[in-house]
């Protein structure tokens, strides 16, 4: 459900790829970028891969690499805080130029119409962008 919000917004494979795999072992999913403007960017010149890639272009000064993560039931803890794993995640990515956005099951609620839904992803993405980001 998430993810169909996620790509209302940034349609794939043009500006997400869905279910990137990192070399430093984070699974994501999705990656998102945007330009030193805040508008979106298209992905595949830049996109996350497993293996080198000798054609992959580097990305362009001032733009931003987001990955998300949308976390479970299982991979949220009782008090609201993240697990072990997903803290570790999200400090790699930061240590990797990325800026994590982590979604837990609970961001949409799955009474909410799709619109709403929507705008509060947009919202998160805003605030996860216009944050400053420290290591």
């Amino acid at each position: 459900m998430v993810m169909d919000r996620v790509t209302t917004l940034f349609p794939a494979p043009r500006f997400l790829n869905a279910i990137p795999v990192t070399r430093f072992g984070v699974q994501l999913d999705a990656e998102i970028m945007y330009d030193a403007n805040s508008k979106p960017l298209e992905v595949a010149p830049y996109a996350t891969t497993l293996h080198p890639d000798p054609n992959k272009k580097e990305l362009p000064i001032g733009c931003r690499r987001v990955g998300i993560i949308i976390t479970n039931f299982q991979d949220c803890l009782v008090s609201g805080g993240r697990t072990g794993s997903t803290s570790l995640a999200v400090r790699l990515l930061k240590a990797h130029g990325f800026i994590p956005l982590v979604i837990d099951f609970n961001t949409i609620d799955s009474s909410m119409k799709a619109i709403q839904g929507v705008q509060k992803i947009e919202v998160l993405l805003k605030q996860a962008i216009e944050r400053p980001q420290s290591s």
